[in-house]
Order: structure tokens, then sequence, then C-alpha cells
């Protein structure tokens, strides 16, 4: 959808640069004033509604924000080198909260599928507890990843979530 959009947008352009070079060619002095500042704001309002109408279209399929209350929160306290999480498996459809927060330094909290595609991560700073919504839709184990280096051992720093 995204080559589409670019080819799409690719398309306009040149159409725009070729209508704009083939008027170029008339003589300024006579086209009125009064018509080419019409065209300017005809223009302008029309790049606006563009504008908007694509960023909504970009905020509809955006994964931000799932509302609602959680139908599942997992604690997770992270240390260097292991990530202890209060369950290690859960439903799947079901809205899952994890609840992630750290004492030591800062760490990453990244949850791969079977493929090894990132679904979702979130940052783990001391003193701070950050929320990481996902809806587990396929069964399966999910790896779990420090995405953040936190030491020497950092590699080993990883577990699993089940969806059952």
């Amino acid at each position: 959808m995204v080559f589409e959009l670019w080819v799409a947008l690719t398309c306009i352009v040149i159409v725009v640069y070729v209508l704009v070079y083939r008027r170029s060619r008339k003589d300024p002095v006579s086209i009125p004033y009064e018509l080419v500042n019409q065209r300017r704001f005809r223009m302008f309002y029309a790049f606006i509604v563009v504008f908007l109408l694509l960023f909504v279209v970009a905020l509809t399929n955006a994964p931000y924000g799932t509302h609602g209350e959680a139908d599942d929160i997992i604690g997770v306290n992270a240390r260097m080198f292991s990530f202890e999480l209060t369950k290690d498996t859960v439903e799947c459809g079901k809205l899952v909260e994890f609840r992630v927060s750290t004492q030591d330094v800062t760490h990453g909290f990244g949850v791969y599928n079977s493929e090894g595609t990132l679904l979702g991560q979130v940052q783990i700073m001391p003193g701070y507890v950050n929320r990481l919504r996902m809806r587990f839709t396929t069964p399966g184990r999910y790896s779990i990843f420090c995405l953040e280096y936190c030491g020497p051992l950092h590699h080993e720093m990883n577990t699993h979530i089940i969806a059952r």
C-alpha cells in the first residue's frame, strides 16, 4: 500500500510540474493579479484539506492507545540480565497490559513473535512504571528480549510468554 501511495503521489507531482512548466511560458503581465491570488488561496485550502484527510487516514490505522480496561495485567520487574514476570501465560484475544519497572539501569522490553518480528516495545527506566498494551491473536510462544544494552550479560536477558 505504501508503494502504491508513493507512485500516486509521484504521478501527481509530475503532472503538477508539467502544468506549472506549461503555464510559466505565458507573459506574467497578461495574467490578472486577482486571478493569481484567487488560485493561490484555492491551492492553499486544497492542500490543507488533502493533508487533513491523509492525517485522519493515517491515524485510523495507527496502533496507538487501546482504550478501556486491560483484561490481564502482568507485572514485569527487570533487573540486570533477567526479567521477572508475575505471569507467563495469557489468553489469545485478551488485552494484556505489561507494567514494567526496574531499580537498577535502563532496560528495553521487546516482545517478538515466533518469526522474530518485533510486535511491541517499551523502555524500562529506573523509578518509573511504563505500560505496554498488546493483544495476542495467535497462540504460541512469544519471546521477550532486552533492547537496551545493560551490561556484559545483556545478550542473556530474555524470557518468554505463552499465548493460549
